[in-house]
């Protein structure tokens, strides 16, 4: 079933290859980051607030970058995320303070803003709603391949290189994923001949009605809760460094045994759950299980126990190609790229502004534990906003 997935379409086995080289780049300085800019002399407040200001141009270009596609087309639009990566790690090599890194990372984040809205369009304008969600899980497997050795790749370099030739090696990665980028088939010039065919489907200026923007406005908003505990990322590196001494190398273990792998194992099993049940109750009870696993968390005495709990927890995400499938079932070709992008525009609202900047003043304010306790409870008001959509699953997609 997995061979015919990947050949399902000339591009799956591309995307594929090209999600392991973002993921490496993306990986290789994940866990080290906030050490990172605290070695330019930041706090650990400055090191979110970092981020925090990155992640306002992520909310303010959301939607136009993610529109980018649906106008010129999905390849162009991967191939200059790529550059939005190469150019800002490179330029990171001359930083001297804390404060040249913000307008850097404003740059390095319409890399994420351009190719995630573009790569979950195209996955749509190449499936149907019955394997949808098997295709975003199988793409979506590529991501901890690509990403288990790479924490650790980077924390061996970081230890025996210094920063530099980290930057250098996420470089050379980006480029090494611009040749299966330039080996995809455009998939929106298809998709636009057809709708020109078919006088069935609306006019522009009928594109955004209030049955495209209600329930675009409700994914928003779920998505700015759940994904506002992925600000987490900032402080968990410190908290690791600062009560369990860790070495830039079991920074990188943390995140490939305690992230990576299980997120591999539950990857195909998310994709066959979101095409074998109901979408939004396996969203729903993903998202219960984190507060309940994620409360003790600040209780764990060593490093191994709380990377035991770190996996379990990362067992129960196998919400993403629900998430991703159920959306698209509410949104027809013509606006996938843009879809994808308000989709995501919560998502970075919550997860690279309100989150960073929360949970690094409570860090400072209240204490290295009181992050993870605000963390498990964030989530909550998102499951009462997803029950006002409907399940449109089958109703929109009846193949």
């Amino acid at each position: 079933m997995t061979f015919q997935l990947l050949r399902s379409h000339h591009n799956i086995p591309l995307l594929f290859a090209i999600r392991i080289c973002r993921a490496f780049c993306i990986n290789l300085i994940w866990t080290t980051w906030p050490l990172f800019v605290q070695s330019l002399g930041a706090s650990v407040y400055e090191v979110n607030l970092v981020w925090a200001l990155g992640g306002v141009a992520s909310v303010l270009l959301a939607i136009p970058l993610s529109a980018f596609s649906d106008r010129f087309g999905r390849k162009p639009a991967m191939l200059l995320s790529l550059l939005f990566t190469i150019a800002p790690n490179f330029a990171y090599t001359f930083c001297k303070s804390w404060e040249q890194l913000i307008p850097l990372k404003m740059l390095a984040n319409i890399n994420d803003n351009m190719y995630n809205p573009t790569e979950a369009a195209m996955i749509a304008d190449i499936s149907v709603s019955s394997n949808r969600g098997r295709l975003y899980g199988l793409v979506g497997v590529a991501h901890p391949i690509g990403s288990i050795i790479a924490p650790l790749v980077g924390g061996w370099i970081l230890d025996n290189y210094g920063w530099n030739v980290v930057f250098y090696a996420i470089i050379f990665s980006a480029t090494l994923a611009t040749l299966p980028t330039l080996l995809l088939t455009e998939t929106l010039q298809r998709r636009e001949q057809h709708t020109k065919a078919d006088p069935s489907q609306p006019s522009q200026g009928k594109r955004f009605d209030s049955r495209f923007l209600c329930p675009m406005l409700i994914f928003t908003i779920f998505n700015f809760f759940e994904a506002a505990r992925m600000g987490l990322s900032q402080v968990t590196s410190i908290y690791l460094k600062e009560r369990f001494s860790a070495t830039s190398f079991q920074q990188g273990l943390f995140f490939s045994i305690g992230t990576m792998v299980p997120f591999l194992l539950i990857q195909f099993i998310g994709g066959w759950f979101a095409d074998k049940y109901d979408r939004r109750k396996i969203i729903i009870a993903s998202t219960l299980l984190w507060p309940i696993l994620m409360w003790p968390w600040p209780s764990m005495d060593s490093y191994n126990s709380l990377l035991f709990l770190q996996t379990t927890i990362t067992l129960t995400r196998f919400m993403v190609p629900a998430s991703q499938a159920y959306l698209m079932d509410f949104v027809d070709e013509t606006k996938r790229g843009i879809a994808n992008g308000i989709f995501n525009l919560g998502q970075q609202t919550g997860g690279a502004v309100v989150g960073p900047s929360l949970f690094g003043y409570v860090y400072e304010e209240y204490g290295r534990a009181a992050p993870f306790y605000v963390a498990a409870l964030l989530p909550l008001p998102a499951i009462p906003i997803l029950m006002l959509l409907k399940d449109e699953m089958r109703k929109k997609h009846p193949d």
